[in-house]
């Protein structure tokens, strides 16, 4: 158990500075306790200053987590109208939004009671 809780907290700093990287606002990571949700680990929630950098980010968090980890999202959503794109990960679902569709889900208020940080994990 404790090598997976290595490998996903590996991943969530990868995507991080994956994200930091290609320019992306605002970047949470989300961790949830595990008593109070098994949605998953984390949340990785970013936004973008315009539709074709929430793509650009989207496909280098696919391409470099494939090479890096040797693994692919269960599921994406959102890449056609580029507004929010979703990558479940399994234990990291990463949130990429135009900055007016972040506001409309507001998904840090959603979460308000669980841990939230601007860097990556130690």
């Amino acid at each position: 158990m404790e090598d997976k809780d290595f490998q996903v907290k590996d991943m969530v700093n990868e995507i991080f500075n994956i994200i930091d990287d290609k320019k992306g606002n605002n970047i949470v990571i989300i961790k949830f306790n595990p008593e109070i949700t098994t949605l998953c680990d984390y949340f990785v929630i970013a936004d973008a200053d315009s539709d074709r950098q929430l793509k650009a980010i989207s496909d280098s968090i696919q391409r470099q987590i494939k090479t890096k980890f040797h693994t692919r999202p269960l599921h994406v959503e959102g890449e056609q109208s580029a507004q929010w794109i979703v990558l479940d990960y399994m234990d990291v679902i990463v949130h990429l939004f135009t900055p007016e569709m972040r506001d409309f889900y507001a998904l840090e208020q959603l979460w308000a009671d669980a841990e939230q940080l601007n860097k990556p994990l130690n």
